[in-house]
């Protein structure tokens, strides 16, 4: 992949998937809202993540970015195992 494929990859998942509203917005195949306060937590978090890997239309990167909003959003740290 080289550089002008990585960066149409990266500007349509901000598109798919990003906050507003007090909510992380999941747009793949249509709009799906996870309030900021529901994840606010690892432990929510998680939950959320087990949710969203049933969803049919979630993407590995999209669950991804979902994963890095929340944890921003949320001051939550992500430390090594």
């Amino acid at each position: 992949m080289d550089f002008e494929d990585f960066r149409k990859r990266e500007e349509e998942l901000q598109r798919q998937v990003y906050v507003a509203d007090g909510h992380i917005v999941i747009n793949v195949s249509y709009e799906y809202n996870v309030a900021l306060n529901s994840c606010d937590s690892a432990e929510k978090l998680l939950h959320w993540v087990w949710h969203l890997t049933e969803k049919t239309w979630m993407t590995n990167m999209a669950m991804r970015r979902f994963i890095e909003l929340a944890c921003r959003e949320n001051g939550i740290e992500m430390k090594d195992a």
